[in-house]
């Protein structure tokens, strides 16, 4: 293959190391049939995951030169739009009567994922699968797929994307090339906000809130609607802080959908950086903060807590995302954690 590093261009923020190795297995051909990617949500794992099936079938990618992916070859178009005959992309269904994703991927949509991996490919080139949210494998289709990862088909590659490792069974982990998305360094985020369009002030804020993951950042410059609702949920932690106990109660009832682990670990996540701001407010370090656009109510709240105290709330918020990745109970999870504030 005819073909150097510098020729690939993926849109992907940070994770240098990663792009080089999956880069460097395109040109000396040793693409593995199963990959693992994992780290949270927002981080790049689809970017750089669609960026890698891309290049592996871009009509450009066994010339002499030219950009890899090129963008502008039917298999680039396709990909992008989804419509690519190779390309499988695999995510949880939605439930029709609920307007909510289903609790798990299904084992019918993995024996449908075997019986296109059966087929020859329509255009003589790598078969790919994409499975978003590999944690949300039913036990049956995990066991489906882990028979279709010991017996890879040729020029066939399976990427896995999680967001938590632990969620996973050890037998399909065994089976995969582990690679670990790390957070990104919050300079290089807020270089990409600025080449979006946003100004210097806004790529900082945002780029500062993402903590390590660029699709949040992006998220936020895009969907003001979005960022609007993470102000609401800071507001609404700092409003739980000085309520009592019934009213606790009552806002987690009215809150939250706990059939979702995905609807209680984000906020969660924002839960953890509003308890770090008011510690580094009560430890005299107010230029660390994230959360800037709420200053004074943090300054009034951290006001009320020791440091010691803030450092056992950290704790508790860190263990209950813990419980949630060993499939405890949400409610049971957040209630425990709130009688601790």
């Amino acid at each position: 293959m005819i073909m150097s590093i510098e020729r690939f261009k993926w849109p992907v923020v940070g994770h240098k190391s990663i792009v080089s190795y999956l880069q460097n297995s395109i040109i000396n051909n040793k693409v593995a049939h199963a990959y693992l990617f994992f780290g949270p949500a927002g981080m790049g794992k689809t970017v750089v995951a669609e960026s890698f099936v891309t290049s592996l079938v871009c009509a450009r990618v066994n010339h002499a030169d030219g950009i890899v992916p090129c963008g502008e070859c039917d298999c680039c178009r396709q990909i992008a739009n989804r419509l690519h005959p190779d390309m499988i992309w695999i995510n949880r269904e939605l439930d029709e009567k609920t307007g909510k994703f289903k609790k798990n991927i299904s084992i019918e949509q993995i024996r449908e994922l075997k019986n296109k991996l059966s087929l020859h490919p329509f255009l003589d080139s790598y078969k790919a699968v994409v499975i978003h949210e590999a944690q949300y494998l039913s036990p049956e289709a995990a066991n489906a797929l882990l028979k279709t990862l010991e017996e890879p088909t040729p020029k066939t590659v399976i990427i896995l994307l999680v967001d938590n490792i632990a969620w996973m069974p050890q037998t399909i982990v065994s089976r995969c090339q582990v690679l670990k998305f790390l957070p990104v360094r919050q300079a290089e985020i807020s270089e990409k906000l600025k080449q979006l369009g946003a100004d210097k002030k806004s790529a900082d804020k945002f780029a500062s809130l993402a903590y390590g993951r660029p699709g949040i950042a992006i998220d936020y410059l895009s969907t003001p609607d979005l960022f609007q609702d993470y102000q609401q949920k800071i507001k609404d932690f700092l409003t739980l802080t000085q309520a009592d106990l019934p009213q606790k109660f009552k806002f987690i009832s009215s809150a939250f959908s706990y059939s979702d682990v995905n609807e209680v670990l984000p906020t969660l996540n924002i839960w953890l950086k509003t308890v770090r701001d008011l510690a580094l407010i009560k430890s005299q370090n107010p230029g660390l903060v994230a959360n800037v656009q709420v200053n004074s109510d943090l300054e009034k709240i951290a006001s009320r807590y020791s440091v010691i105290k803030l450092s056992q709330i950290i704790k508790e918020i860190i263990a209950a995302k813990r419980y949630l990745s060993a499939n405890v109970n949400p409610r049971l999870i957040l209630e425990n954690l709130i009688l601790n504030f």
